[in-house]
């Protein structure tokens, strides 16, 4: 949910059960997009009621380059979402960031209570340095990113209870919880 959900997801509705992401921990990217994936490796290894999930990517992103005054390379304002690279502008930044993403997840099940521990950081090639627009005042920053969270979830009978409390690398604290009764 809030650290990172790259499935399928709904808008806002008065339908409840879609408040809560759920799914497998690691799965293949199976989408049309061009930005919300991650290209490497990944496995899940498990003891008992303990996992463990690790994956690493490197990937190469578009985005429009920032130079300095004489003309060398000083960050990045945007990374391009759409995949085209139709103008000249487009192309010069073809390729211009890449990405090394690392994260894990320790997750303990005891009957119907899981518990996780989540972290995922980022190093980009490039520092990334959006404009001061307000719209743009809680993005990355920096060549650094670390977002780290703890989850749980329960289900009692016909009682099913599930949250995440999540923290970025600005210490911007984030939370959700859920109750389902049926």
């Amino acid at each position: 949910g809030l650290l990172q959900w790259q499935s399928m997801a709904f808008g806002k509705s008065a339908e409840m059960s879609w408040f809560k992401r759920q799914g497998a921990v690691l799965r293949p990217h199976r989408s049309s997009g061009e930005v919300n994936f991650h290209r490497g490796v990944a496995t899940t290894l498990q003891w008992r009621s303990l996992s463990f999930s690790f994956f690493i990517s490197r990937r190469s992103l578009s985005g429009r380059v920032l130079y300095d005054t004489a003309g060398h390379r000083q960050g990045i304002g945007s990374i391009s979402t759409s995949g085209y690279h139709r103008t000249p502008s487009e192309r010069s930044g073809r390729n211009a960031l890449v990405q090394s993403t690392i994260g894990g997840r320790l997750s303990l099940r005891w009957k119907s209570l899981e518990l996780s521990l989540n972290t995922v950081g980022y190093h980009f090639s490039l520092p990334l340095m959006p404009n001061g627009e307000p719209r743009n005042v809680f993005d990355v920053r920096g060549k650094n990113w670390l977002n780290a969270s703890a989850d749980f979830s329960f289900t009692q009978r016909n009682v099913h209870g599930f949250g995440e409390v999540a923290l970025d690398a600005n210490r911007a604290l984030a939370w959700v919880f859920g109750l389902i009764i049926t």
